[in-house]
């Protein structure tokens, strides 16, 4: 599958490996998303053109080894964890806005 910035794959894997492998694909920058000392909040976060965004299980986060991977880790504004799915709608609904792609 090819990817462009205007396309959004969604990938689910079980281990840090198989990103690594995506991103090596598309050529992108690795986004945590994560509730971690250097997180900073979306609400003023620039989305990069090429993104992979990495979300970690509802009740373990990331791992330490995929944190020190990330380029970026991005909060989510609140103190405690949302589901995963909910989580990923969040940013990618603030990336679209963000980067105008609604054509608004």
């Amino acid at each position: 599958m090819q990817s462009t910035s205007q396309n959004v794959l969604i990938h689910g894997t079980g281990d840090f490996y198989s990103v690594e492998i995506l991103l090596c694909c598309c050529i992108s920058l690795l986004v945590g998303i994560e509730l971690y000392e250097r997180s900073v909040p979306l609400a003023g976060y620039r989305h990069p053109e090429r993104a992979v965004y990495l979300l970690g299980s509802e009740t373990d986060g990331l791992s330490q080894e995929a944190l020190e991977h990330c380029t970026d880790v991005v909060q989510i504004p609140g103190e405690f964890s949302l589901n995963v799915s909910v989580a990923g709608s969040i940013v990618l609904y603030d990336r679209l806005l963000k980067n105008g792609s609604f054509g608004v």
